[in-house]
């Protein structure tokens, strides 16, 4: 087991030469530099180097006293003085790494509605081995019903936030699967529905956007819990569905904005903390399909549905578009996994081809690559899809159907062949899904 001290270095990386190809070599320099860890540790050295070729690719590892660097030469080689601590070669690059997360534990996280009367919303946590899972209920969510907008997952707090059918947001402790506080958004008695929520956790802000006239984007703070700021849509072209936040910096330009699309073809999106606006994005396609937007951060793509066979990608770095439709079906929720680009979607079958769902896979640019067979019952309705953080199983939320006592179901679909692994049933129905997930960084 790696020492606790080890776990604390900063990593830099020196490339030299061909980049793509040092890159790749990446990880064979972690592990060199983990040997010599090691072997640091047996002698009780402070500082120390480690040498490999790979092939012709020459990988260093050194460690000085605080200060951890992997040096990767690629073609053409340049001769490196032996001895040298810390390789100096004109030319080189230095930059650090991303830092390695380690996912120490992962819970699904799905939301849904009692059917009684009055409906009430209820929130369930479940294991990734889909065991036993808890369930907890708003007290507070009078009439709510399966207008429940997309999750947001508050990682730093471990808060699953959920909007119900109508006026209100419900907030959840995801780790013991309690009920906290709901907040209502809109004025009493307006009965308004609450379409999509989203949540910059660098700010610690709550959107929420409802069908309210004049359409507004309410914002919360999450530490207050209190409202203070309401955007107003600025295209006034249909209600605010709130997509995400993108909070990264590319190509020396830092991103942080809120983007908010409509049920009509145009994305506003805002400056953020401030909510400023900043821009309209006109699309090809019409409007977001409320709930469906997954966002790959390292590239700056944002994914979602628009409700009908399209699935698009938003380019927020040029603010273009690409459609990809996928004939006979209704596109109803994605998630995208960003070490390999692929996008996952859940879609409805048309009668014509069963009226089940299915899981259907693109790579980063929408080009299809393949489909599972039909999973459920016949003419139920999907409602999201998220994916385990290695990239291995998404999960796929249905809502359940009169045939089954519309219990909602989560079903684990293996991405690698997008065959269905399990199904759980609930005892109730199912809308939104979320993943939280608790990290160490290395």
């Amino acid at each position: 087991m790696a020492k606790k001290w080890i776990m604390k270095n900063p990593i830099r990386v020196a490339l030299h030469g061909d980049e793509n190809k040092a890159r790749s070599f990446m990880g064979e320099g972690k592990r060199i530099l983990f040997q010599l860890h090691n072997m640091m540790d047996v002698y009780g050295r402070k500082q120390g180097t480690l040498t490999r070729m790979f092939g012709d690719t020459l990988v260093r590892a050194t460690s000085l006293f605080s200060n951890d660097t992997i040096f990767i030469d690629s073609p053409p080689i340049v001769p490196i003085k032996v001895g040298r601590k810390i390789p100096v070669v004109v030319g080189k690059r230095i930059e650090e790494i991303e830092k390695e997360i380690v996912i120490e534990k992962e819970i699904l996280v799905v939301g849904g509605y009692l059917n009684i009367s009055p409906s009430t919303t209820i929130v369930d946590t479940w294991p990734l081995s889909l065991a036993k899972h808890t369930e907890a209920v708003a007290p507070d969510a009078d009439d709510d019903d399966f207008f429940l907008g997309k999750m947001a997952i508050y990682n730093k707090k471990a808060e699953a936030w959920v909007g119900g059918g109508y006026d209100k947001v419900h907030c959840f402790d995801i780790k013991n699967g309690d009920y906290i506080t709901s907040i209502n958004v809109v004025p009493p008695d307006t009965w308004e529905q609450i379409y999509s929520i989203a949540i910059d956790e660098s700010e610690d802000l709550l959107f929420v956007g409802t069908d309210h006239y004049p359409e507004t984007i309410y914002v919360i703070d999450l530490k207050t819990r209190t409202i203070i700021n309401n955007i107003p849509l600025i295209t006034d072209n249909g209600y605010p569905y709130v997509m995400d936040v993108i909070n990264k910096t590319y190509d020396d330009t830092k991103y942080h904005n809120l983007y908010v699309a409509t049920n009509s073809n145009y994305i506003d999106y805002y400056s953020l903390p401030d909510s400023s606006y900043k821009g309209t994005v006109n699309l090809v396609s019409y409007g977001m399909q409320h709930g469906s937007s997954s966002i790959n951060h390292r590239k700056g793509y944002i994914y979602y549905t628009n409700g009908f066979d399209d699935v698009v990608r938003l380019d927020v770095k040029t603010n273009s578009v690409v459609v990809q439709t996928y004939p006979n079906h209704e596109c109803i929720s994605t998630a995208v996994h960003e070490d390999t680009g692929k996008v996952y979607v859940l879609a409805k079958q048309k009668a014509g081809l069963g009226a089940k769902n299915a899981i259907v896979s693109f790579d980063e640019d929408l080009n299809l690559l393949s489909a599972s067979a039909g999973f459920g019952i016949q003419y139920e309705w999907g409602s999201g899809i998220v994916i385990q953080h290695d990239g291995s199983h998404v999960y796929a939320i249905l809502w359940g159907h009169s045939s089954n006592e519309y219990k909602g179901t989560v079903n684990k679909i293996k991405t690698g062949t997008l065959k269905l692994v399990d199904t759980q049933y609930s005892s109730h129905l199912y809308t939104s899904v979320g993943m939280y997930y608790e990290e160490t960084k290395l």
